[in-house]
């Protein structure tokens, strides 16, 4: 995986390795524990 990339909110360069975006304070551990966008919610895609 590359290192050098676009943050996920202002899309500005910056190192995945490091944790927070020096740009806008993004931060890769909470988008990760959050499902990633949201996605790993409880009931997301469950049948009504």
């Amino acid at each position: 995986m590359e290192a050098e990339t676009a943050c996920q909110r202002c899309s500005e360069s910056f190192d995945y390795r490091e944790s927070t975006c020096p740009h806008c304070g993004w931060s890769r551990e909470e988008w990760v524990a959050d499902g990633r966008y949201g996605l790993g919610r409880a009931g997301l895609g469950a049948r009504d």
